[in-house]
C-alpha cells in the first residue's frame, strides 16, 4: 500500500494533472481573436476548430475517457495540418494585408495572422497534455517520467547524476516525517 501511495505523490510532485478543458478554453480564445478578422480564412478553418470544440465538449462531458480523448487528438492533428495549409495558401499578400491605405485594417489582419500562428505553435502543448490524461485513466505515471527524464537530460546534458536522486533520474520520495526541512 506505500507504494501506491509513493508513486501517487511522484506523479502529483512531477505533473500535475490539468484538465483538458483549460489547453481548450486558451485555443478557444486564441480561435476567437484569429476570427476578428476572418475575411482571409476559408471557411473549413472555422468549421474545424468548431468540430474539434464540440469533441473536446464531448470529453470533459464525458469526463475524460479514453475514446473521445483519442478522437480529440485525431482531430488536433487534422487542424494542426489544415492550419498549415490554410496559412499556407490563404496568407494575404501585401497589399491586402494593408487594406489599401486603411492601417486600422491592417492591424486587425496582424493581429489576426499572429494568433492563428500562437494557435498553431500550442496545439502540441495540448496534444501532450490530453496524452498525459490518456496514460492517467489507468493510473500510469509512465507518461510524465518520459517527460522528466527527457527534461532532467536537457538540463545536464552530460549524463551526470545527482547523488540525492534515485536510479530513474528522479529524488527519491521522502515521507512528510523524514523530510528535511
Amino acid at each position: 500500500a506505500e507504494s501506491l501511495t509513493d508513486s501517487t505523490a511522484l506523479h502529483s510532485s512531477l505533473f500535475p494533472r490539468i484538465p483538458i478543458a483549460v489547453p481548450m478554453f486558451v485555443h478557444f480564445i486564441l480561435v476567437c481573436l484569429v476570427l476578428i478578422h476572418s475575411a482571409w480564412l476559408p471557411s473549413v478553418y472555422e468549421f474545424s476548430h468548431l468540430c474539434c470544440f464540440a469533441v473536446a465538449l464531448w470529453a470533459i462531458h464525458t469526463n475524460e475517457q479514453v475514446q473521445s480523448l483519442v478522437m480529440l487528438i485525431v482531430l488536433l492533428l487534422l487542424t494542426i495540418l489544415l492550419d498549415i495549409i490554410v496559412l499556407g495558401l490563404y496568407f494575404p499578400d501585401e497589399q491586402t494585408a494593408n487594406g489599401d491605405g486603411e492601417s486600422t485594417i491592417a492591424r486587425t489582419w496582424q493581429f489576426s495572422a499572429a494568433m492563428c500562428i500562437v494557435n498553431l505553435l500550442l496545439k502540441p502543448l495540448s496534444m501532450v497534455v490530453i496524452v498525459c490524461a490518456i496514460f492517467m485513466q489507468d493510473g500510469s505515471t509512465e507518461c510524465c517520467m518520459r517527460f522528466k527524464r527527457a527534461y532532467n537530460t536537457m538540463k545536464n546534458p552530460n549524463g551526470q547524476q545527482n547523488l540525492e536522486e534515485g536510479s530513474q533520474g528522479f529524488p527519491p520520495y521522502q515521507s512528510e516525517e523524514h523530510r528535511q526541512p
